[in-house]
């Protein structure tokens, strides 16, 4: 509409107009119509969508999440190199001892070591006497021999001499196989001897007193065949 008034019935308008304006009544007759209708044009059409704000400020952290639960084994991962060989070790060929546990007394003449029990034996025997080990073959041998001078308790300034022989009267070697050991303690020696088939190897002992002489105890003899 062009935005007029109407009314059923003409007749003079009540209605003030703006100058010159004209609702299709006569000015000379009177417009009984109380009520002004006033008529909406249809919706017009949606209008484009506007353009995008800008983007706001980013929020606070939140808090961690729970850990999440462990996952599968992978699967073996390849073999390693190869490590670097290690040295040698040694070989021993032969071996055989003797053992006892029996209180003895050494005195100021030399006397033989005796032993009452032997070890396990291979490339070695034992001496008739049970107190010597006999070579079965010629080489280089570890020499040990260990003994316990005095009885618990018992202290004194007296020491007991103890040397390793070859068949019966010889030193195998007076600078490496002898040993000394005080009163109430225990001593020992390690060499290393060249030995023919055959040979037979001991223990002696003698100490500065006349008889009783001191006591001793615990005693062993190992050889070994290295070479």
């Amino acid at each position: 509409m062009s935005g007029r008034l109407h009314c059923k019935r003409r007749a003079r308008c009540e209605t003030k107009h703006k100058s010159g304006a004209h609702c299709g009544h006569k000015h000379n007759r009177r417009c009984k119509c109380k009520k002004i209708i006033k008529l909406r044009g249809p919706r017009g059409p949606r209008g484009n969508q506007g353009i995008t704000g800008l983007q706001g400020p980013a929020g606070a952290t939140g808090t961690v999440g729970a850990a999440g639960a462990v996952g599968a084994q992978g699967p073996v991962g390849p073999a390693g190199p190869t490590g670097t060989a290690g040295a040698d070790g040694t070989t021993i060929l032969g071996y055989g001892s003797l053992f006892s546990n029996s209180t003895e007394s050494s005195t100021s003449t030399q006397t033989a070591v005796p032993f009452d029990a032997f070890g396990p034996l291979s490339g070695i025997t034992v001496g008739p006497d049970g107190d010597t080990l006999i070579v079965d073959t010629a080489g280089v041998y570890q020499f040990f021999a260990t003994a316990t001078v005095g009885t618990p308790g018992e202290l004194g300034p007296d020491r007991v001499t103890f040397e390793g022989t070859v068949n019966g009267a010889n030193f195998l070697d007076p600078d490496t196989t002898i040993f000394i050991v005080a009163q109430n303690t225990t001593g020992s020696v390690t060499a290393l001897v060249a030995l023919d088939a055959g040979d037979e190897i001991g223990l002696v002992t003698t100490s500065p007193l006349d008889p009783p002489g001191i006591a001793y105890s615990f005693r062993n003899l190992v050889l070994t065949r290295l070479a």
